[in-house]
C-alpha cells in the first residue's frame, strides 16, 4: 500500500456515486491487491504491469478467479502475480475498465472482434452479452465472411446465423473473395450445403470450392495440379456440390472433360441421371448429390427445371444393385440427341480408367451401362 495514500489529493465529488468510486479504485490503485504483467510479446517488446483488486476481477471473471487463485499456490505469502502472454495491452485495458466500470470504448469492428475473443477467453460475460448485439448491427457484405469464421472459431451461434443469412443473400459476389477462400473448411462445408444459397449458378459454386480446394492445396505445400491431390483435399466437400443442376452441356464442359475433383463413380452416376427424363429421376436411388433447387434460387429457375428432391448416389456397397437402377431408367427414357454424346463420354471415361488401379467391380458396372445404353 502506498503510505502517502491518505495525503493524495482526492475528489470527494467524483465518488458520490459508485462508478466514482470504482473509477477513483482503477485509476489510482488504491488498496490493490494483485497484478497482472502482460509479456512484452505482442506488445511492442514492452512489458505491462496492471494493479488491481482481486474483488473485482474475480466477480466479473471466474478465468481470473482461476488464475488468481492458481497464483496463490505459488505466492508464498507475497503478493498475487500473474502473468499473460496472449493478450495486447489495449486489449486488457478495456476489460478492467468494463470490469470497474461496466463500460467500454470501441474504434471499429476490427477492436470489437479482438475484444469479444478476449473476453470469450476469460469468460467476461457480461462484456460478451454487450459485444454480441453490437457486432451483429454491423455485418455487411464486405465483412460478412471474416464475422462468420471468428463466429465459428468462438463458436458463437446467433453471430454465426446473421452472417451466414448475409452470405447466402450476396453469395454470388463473396465466393469469388479472398475472404471465402481463407475460410476452414467446416466453414465451406456449412456455407455450400445450404439450401438458400443465393449463387446464380451450381457450376460458379464448383469453381469457387476448387479454387478454394487449389488455395488449401499451396498453403499445405501441394501441388493442386495433381489431380489426387485436389480430390483428396475436397473429398469432404464434393458431396456438397448439387451437380445435377447443371445442365447437361455445362456439366460436360467444365466437370467431365477435365475432372479433376469427380472419383470415376460419381462421373457414371452424374451423367446417367442426366440421361434419365425429369418426370422419371424419382425412380432413382437416394444416395450423394443433392438436385433439389436451393431456395433463394427458385424464382430464376426456368418453367422446366427439376423440382424432386432426390438425391445421387455414388456407387457403394449396393453397387450392382445402383447401376441396374441407372440402366433401367436410361432404357425406359425416349430416345434423344444428347445420348450418343453421353455413351462417348462415358466410353471415353471408361477407357481411361479400365485397366488401371480401381475397384474389379467397377470394370462390370461400367460394361453393364454401356452395353444397356447401346
Amino acid at each position: 500500500m502506498d503510505p502517502n495514500m491518505d495525503r493524495r489529493p482526492w475528489d470527494w465529488n467524483a465518488m458520490v456515486t459508485w462508478k466514482g468510486r470504482a473509477r477513483t479504485l482503477m485509476e489510482s490503485e488504491y488498496l490493490s491487491d494483485a497484478t497482472i504483467v502482460l509479456s512484452s510479446v505482442g506488445n511492442d517488446g514492452n512489458e505491462k504491469c496492471y494493479n488491481v483488486h482481486r474483488i473485482f476481477m474475480e466477480s466479473a471473471s471466474p478465468s481470473f478467479q482461476r488464475l488468481f487463485r492458481e497464483a496463490d499456490d505459488t505466492s508464498m505469502g507475497g503478493r498475487c502475480t500473474i502473468l499473460i502472454s496472449d493478450t495486447p495491452s489495449h486489449i486488457m485495458d478495456m476489460i478492467i475498465r468494463y470490469v470497474y466500470l461496466d463500460e467500454v470504448e470501441i474504434q471499429d469492428l476490427d477492436q470489437s472482434l479482438e475484444l469479444l475473443g478476449s473476453a470469450i477467453c476469460y469468460k467476461v460475460f457480461g462484456l460478451i452479452r454487450l459485444l454480441c448485439p453490437r457486432i451483429i448491427n454491423q455485418i455487411k457484405s464486405d465483412n460478412a465472411l471474416k464475422i462468420y469464421k471468428c463466429a465459428h472459431e468462438w463458436d458463437k451461434v446467433d453471430i454465426k446465423e446473421a452472417a451466414m443469412d448475409i452470405i447466402c443473400r450476396d453469395a454470388d459476389v463473396l465466393i469469388e473473395t479472398i475472404e471465402f477462400l481463407e475460410l476452414p473448411e467446416e466453414c465451406v462445408a456449412e456455407i455450400i450445403r445450404r439450401d438458400d444459397l443465393g449463387v446464380s449458378s451450381e457450376l460458379k459454386l464448383y469453381y469457387a470450392v476448387k479454387r478454394w480446394g487449389e488455395m488449401k492445396c499451396e498453403r499445405e505445400g501441394l501441388d493442386p495440379l495433381k489431380n489426387e491431390n485436389l480430390r483428396s483435399t475436397l473429398r469432404n466437400l464434393v458431396g456438397t456440390i448439387r451437380f445435377p443442376l447443371m445442365d447437361q452441356e455445362e456439366f460436360t464442359l467444365n466437370v467431365g472433360v477435365n475432372n479433376q475433383i469427380l472419383n470415376m463413380e460419381d462421373m457414371v452416376a452424374i451423367l446417367l441421371y442426366f440421361t434419365v427424363p425429369k418426370e422419371k429421376r424419382s425412380g432413382i436411388p437416394p444416395g450423394r448429390f443433392k438436385s433439389n433447387p436451393r431456395v433463394r434460387n427458385r424464382e430464376r429457375a426456368s418453367s422446366s427445371a427439376s423440382n424432386d428432391c432426390q438425391i445421387l448416389g455414388s456407387y457403394n456397397s449396393n453397387q450392382s444393385d445402383l447401376g441396374a437402377a441407372y440402366v433401367s431408367a436410361a432404357r425406359q427414357a425416349p430416345a434423344n440427341d444428347s445420348f450418343p454424346d453421353l455413351r462417348d463420354l462415358i466410353a471415353a471415361t471408361r477407357r481411361q480408367h479400365i485397366g488401371s488401379s480401381h475397384d474389379s467391380s467397377h470394370e462390370e458396372i461400367l460394361k453393364a451401362v454401356l452395353n444397356n445404353l447401346d
